[in-house]
């Protein structure tokens, strides 16, 4: 099914294709584009878009997930992801009639969603300032919720200045950020159809295999706070694929789901978890796994889309 922004934001530097099956959002220009027209986009942005326009920070109460966070593990093993909801596997395992064991926890989305840009500017988002980030947003300091704040903090100052990663706080920035990487806003977006609950763990088969043109991206992945941030970073020497999967159990119905590849480990840490899985070690067969539901991958969309 294909969907068209309205006329005023015909303008806006983007493509998206942000649920699989949804569509196509095009344009070029300006980087910047109202709430409004940003909520009329399909998938978890448009979803915190939404929640971010109606959400007050005196009504914030954090609380912890009650499962392990959904996560991607590109270059290395966190604290905060677990292994168990990550599965590793080799390129040449990207075809028709292979099957995967599959489980994806329930989505975890920030509650306060995409905060409006004015509100986002007068909220201190730095660790030096972790005591007052805390108690503007009521959470205990010490408990497990402090302790996920002070750790995205962590990853956002290391990358406040550099080149290969970056964390944003809207969607603005999350285009503008991945059109500056890959050189054009001619680009394409993509993101799976996962079930916002999760899914248990049961077999899928491949029905169809769609490889995704280039081989520079922009991934771009949730990171546990109060409001939306994502950490974007670049993944060169990548392949990705969108692959259409049917439950074997027959009611667990179909998924669409998009798989990057890595090509070159040689720089990854040997102990990497994808490394203990496959028996594999840096610099051997390319790395593939599932985008988790949230996350979302930037590329160039093809001269002739």
């Amino acid at each position: 099914m294909a969907f068209v922004m309205g006329a005023r934001i015909a303008g806006f530097m983007l493509l998206l294709v942000l649920m699989v099956e949804a569509g196509v959002y095009a344009g070029t220009g300006s980087q910047h584009v109202d709430a409004n027209e940003w909520s009329m986009v399909p998938g978890v942005l448009g979803e915190m878009i939404q929640r971010g326009m109606t959400s007050r920070l005196e009504d914030y109460k954090y609380q912890p997930p009650a499962h392990d966070r959904s996560c991607t593990l590109l270059y290395e093993a966190t604290a905060r992801c677990s292994s168990t909801s990550m599965l590793f596997f080799n390129e040449h395992d990207v075809l028709e009639g292979k099957t995967f064991p599959m489980y994806f926890p329930p989505s975890v989305t920030a509650k306060l969603g995409f905060l409006q840009r004015r509100v986002v500017q007068e909220i201190p988002f730095t660790s030096a300032r972790l005591a007052d980030i805390l108690a503007l947003f009521h959470i205990p300091p010490g408990s497990s919720e402090a302790a996920d704040v002070a750790t995205t903090l962590g990853l956002c100052d290391a990358a406040a200045h550099g080149d290969v990663v970056r964390c944003v706080t809207s969607p603005d920035d999350m285009v503008g950020r991945a059109a500056a990487v890959l050189g054009t806003s001619n680009m394409q977006v993509l993101a799976p159809s996962i079930p916002t609950g999760g899914m248990s763990l049961q077999p899928y088969t491949v029905r169809a295999v769609k490889p995704v043109d280039g081989s520079d991206f922009v991934g771009c992945h949730p990171e546990l706070y109060p409001y939306s941030v994502y950490r974007c970073h670049t993944s060169v020497q990548t392949g990705t694929y969108v692959m259409e999967m049917q439950s074997s159990y027959g009611n667990g119905g179909a998924l669409k789901l998009v798989a990057v590849c890595h090509r070159n480990t040689t720089s990854w840490d040997p102990e990497h978890v994808s490394f203990k899985v496959l028996a594999s070690k840096p610099g051997g067969l390319p790395i593939c796994h599932f985008v988790p539901y949230g996350h979302v991958i930037f590329g160039k969309r093809a001269p002739d889309a």
